[in-house]
This record gives C-alpha cells, sequence and structure tokens, in this order.
C-alpha cells in the first residue's frame, strides 16, 4: 500500500516520520531552522507551508500503514535526537 501511494520501488521495514505535529508545529520548527544552507530558505513561506502541509500529512498516513501492517515506524516530531539514536543503536 505504502509503495503504490508513493510511488516508492522499495519501502524500509523502519519509517521514520513526524506524524505527531501539526502543520503550524512543522511550519514553526522550519522558520526556526531555516538557514540560506537550506534549501527552504529561498522558498516561498507558502511553499514552505505548502510543504509542511504534505510531510506531516504523508506522515500520517505512513504511520497509520505501519500500525496497521505491524512495521517499525521512528515517531521524530519530539525528542528527535533521542529516538534517531535509538534508531541508529537498533541497527
Amino acid at each position: 500500500m505504502i509503495s503504490k501511494t508513493f510511488g516508492y520501488q522499495h519501502v524500509s521495514m523502519d519509517s521514520i516520520i513526524t506524524a505527531d505535529f501539526t502543520i503550524e508545529e512543522r511550519y514553526q520548527i522550519l522558520k526556526e531552522n531555516d538557514t540560506p544552507n537550506d534549501y527552504t530558505f529561498y522558498n516561498s513561506n507558502e511553499e514552505n507551508y505548502k510543504s509542511c502541509f504534505e510531510i506531516v500529512d504523508i506522515s500520517k498516513l505512513i504511520k497509520k500503514q505501519c500500525v496497521l501492517y505491524g512495521l517499525l515506524f521512528f515517531e521524530t516530531s519530539r525528542n528527535r535526537e533521542n529516538v534517531i539514536n535509538s534508531f541508529l543503536q537498533s541497527l
């Protein structure tokens, strides 16, 4: 289902998502951390907001699919560094 929905040829057994953020929270984080080294820095506010909407929307769908099919996922909305460290330690 995930591969058909998003057109991925390979779907990882592990998914890193940010489904627990609202669009506004995701957008605020982007604005707070955006630098000239990021491609998003040069996007309009509307483009970045749309991207945040898509990221949150896709993350929610991926989370639902992972739960439905019993696949492992890593929610990075909160405590991102700890979650990523846990993921790396599980490899």
